[in-house]
C-alpha cells in the first residue's frame, strides 16, 4: 500500500507514558504491505537465502530435503519466532526493509482522505471479534486476510492483534518527554520507561493482547534477538527503484571495505536504479493482490555524494596519480560485456596518459606502497585512452577496464537513468568467409550526472553493459 509525502500528527498517544508528548513528524513517500510476513514467504527465504542461520525449531517451519517448508496448515499465518536480524535480513533479500514506528502507525491510523487520525485502523469503534484476533481468541495467529472489517484507510490487514510487528525504530525518549508524575500513599512520584537504544521497538500488539490495550500506538521496546509465538513483522519499500538495497548494500559490502578511498562519500538515497520483483500468488485466504516474494533483482549505480574537483583538466591530471572514485555499481545478474559476476564494484575513472613518477620524500627509501595496487589496476590496459574500472568492493581486484568516451563536465543538476541500447558491429558470415553481416546486440546504457560543489554543474558519463538477453523480456521499475 503507497503512502505520498507528508506531514502527519500527533504521532504518539498521551494513552501510553512511553510516547509523550505527542507531535507532528513528516514522512517520505513509502509503501507497506498489505499484510505480515507469512510462513511460506519466511521458508522461501530460508531456503534460498538464510538457511540455518535464522531458523529456529520453534518456527511454524518444517526442514525438508531441499530446503524448508511451512508446516501443516501454516503456509498463510503471519511467521513468528523470529528476531529482529531475521526480520531485517528477510527484508535485504527482498529488497525492502522494516518500515520505522511512525510509518507504521501512520499506515494503520491515518486517514489520508479526511486527514484524521483514528485510534482503530477501522476508526473509532472498540475492538470486537470481527475486527481483530485478540484476548486468546484463537489461541494463535490467524491468517493474513482473516478480518476485512479491520482493514485500514490505506488497505492494510492485521495492523491490530495477531502478532506484534518489528520495526527499525530504537526505543529511546521521544524530543521533550516528560516524566509522569503520579501520587502513591498519598506521595508524588515519577515514573520514567526504561529506554534502550539497542532495543526495537514492536508495534501492534498480538492475540495475547487484551482488548483494551489494543490501539495502533501500542508498543514496546524489545530486545533484538527476543523471539516469541506472538512476535512477526511486516515489510516497508521506498517509493524510488533500488533505495532500500542501495543502502543496505552500501552499510554491508562498501562501507566499511578496505578498498575504499578516504575522504570518498557516497549517497544511496541518490541511487541510479533499476528493480524488479519474482512471486506468485498467496493462499486462497489472503488478501487480494498479495505474493510470496520468490526473488529480487536489481542494478544500480550509487553515484558518489559530490566531487570537490569542477575543471576537466585537473581532474584529468589527479586520475593519472590515483583513478577518480565516481560511485559503486552493484548487479543481482551477471553482465557478459564485461564480464561481470554478481556482486558490488567501484567504479574509478583514468585518463589517458603515463602515469606520473611517484614523488621522492627526502629522508623516505622506500616507493610509494599504493604503487604495485596501482600497476595492478591498470595492467593490461590500453593507457592512451581513457579508461574506466571497475573494483570488486571485497578484495580489490580489478573486474573490468575499458574504454570510456565523452566523460566531461557540464552544466545539469545531479542524476540521471538506465536505457536500452543497441550496438551493432560486424562479424564474418558463416555461411560465406567472404562476407561480414552486421549484428545487433541489446546493451544497458546508465547515464550518470555526478554532482560537484558548484550548483547545476556535473560530471557527465555513460556506463554500458550487456546482460543476458532475458533480462529484456521483463518489466523493471525505474
Amino acid at each position: 500500500m503507497g503512502w505520498g509525502d507528508t506531514s502527519v500528527g500527533p504521532y504518539g498517544d498521551a494513552w501510553f507514558v512511553d510516547q509523550q508528548p505527542a507531535h507532528s513528524v513528516t514522512l517520505s513517500a513509502f509503501h507497506l504491505d498489505q499484510a505480515e510476513v507469512t510462513v511460506a514467504s519466511f521458508a522461501r527465504f530460508l531456503t534460498h537465502a538464510a538457511g540455518e542461520l535464522h531458523f529456529d525449531v520453534r518456527q511454524p517451519v518444517e526442514r525438508v530435503r531441499d530446503g524448508y517448508l511451512p508446516a501443516a496448515w501454516t503456509d498463510d499465518q503471519p511467521i513468528r519466532q523470529v528476531t529482529w536480524a531475521a526480520a531485517r535480513d528477510y527484508c535485504r533479500w527482498a529488497g525492502k526493509r522494516l518500515p520505522s514506528e511512525p510509518e507504521w502507525e501512520a499506515a494503520s491510523s491515518w486517514d489520508p482522505g479526511t486527514g484524521v487520525k483514528r485510534p482503530y485502523p477501522w476508526g473509532d469503534a472498540p475492538p470486537s471479534a470481527g475486527r481483530a484476533n485478540l484476548d486468546a481468541m484463537h489461541f494463535q495467529p490467524a491468517e493474513v486476510g482473516t478480518y476485512p472489517q479491520g482493514v485500514s484507510p490505506i488497505g492494510c490487514w492485521g495492523m491490530i492483534g495477531d502478532v506484534w510487528e518489528w520495526t527499525s525504530s530504537p526505543y529511546v525518549a521521544p524530543d521533550k518527554f516528560r516524566k509522569n508524575k503520579y501520587k502513591v500513599d498519598g506521595k508524588k512520584r515519577e515514573f520514567t520507561p526504561r529506554w534502550n537504544g539497542n532495543q526495537r521497538i514492536v508495534v501492534g500488539g498480538s492475540f495475547q493482547n487484551p482488548r483494551y490495550a489494543a490501539r495502533c500506538t501500542v508498543r514496546r521496546g524489545t530486545p533484538r534477538d527476543e523471539v516469541t509465538n506472538a512476535m512477526g513483522f511486516r515489510i516497508a519499500a521506498s517509493a524510488s527503484a533500488g533505495v532500500d538495497i542501495a543502502n543496505s548494500l552500501f552499510n554491508t559490502e562498501v562501507k566499511h571495505s578496505d578498498h575504499r578511498p578516504n575522504g570518498v562519500i557516497y549517497a544511496p538515497d541518490q541511487v541510479i536504479a533499476k528493480d524488479r520483483w519474482m512471486a506468485q500468488p498467496g493462499g486462497d485466504g489472503a488478501p487480494e493482490h498479495y505474493e510470496i516474494i520468490e526473488d529480487y533483482q536489481y542494478i544500480l549505480f550509487v553515484p558518489r555524494a559530490e566531487l570537490e574537483e569542477t575543471q576537466g583538466a585537473s581532474f584529468r591530471r589527479d586520475s593519472l596519480e590515483a583513478p577518480a572514485h565516481l560511485g559503486f555499481l552493484s548487479i543481482r545478474e551477471p553482465m557478459l560485456q564485461p564480464a561481470l559476476a554478481p556482486g558490488s564494484y567501484l567504479v574509478a575513472f583514468r585518463a589517458a596518459g603515463e602515469t606520473p613518477e611517484p614523488t621522492q620524500v627526502e629522508g623516505r627509501e622506500e616507493a610509494d606502497s599504493e604503487t604495485p595496487v596501482l600497476d595492478s589496476l591498470l595492467e593490461g590496459l590500453d593507457l592512451n585512452v581513457d579508461n574506466l574500472l571497475l573494483i570488486h568492493a571485497e578484495t580489490g581486484e580489478r573486474a573490468a577496464g575499458f574504454q570510456i568516451n565523452g566523460l566531461a563536465f557540464g552544466k545539469g543538476d545531479a542524476g540521471g537513468g538506465w536505457s536500452k541500447i543497441i550496438k551493432t558491429h560486424k562479424e564474418v558470415d558463416p555461411d560465406n568467409p567472404r562476407k561480414q553481416i552486421e549484428i545487433s546486440e541489446d546493451w544497458l546504457r546508465c547515464d550518470i550526472r555526478l554532482a560537484t560543489k558548484i550548483r547545476r554543474r556535473s560530471l557527465i558519463f555513460g556506463l554500458e553493459m550487456m546482460p543476458d538477453p532475458s533480462h529484456f523480456a521483463h518489466k523493471w521499475r525505474k
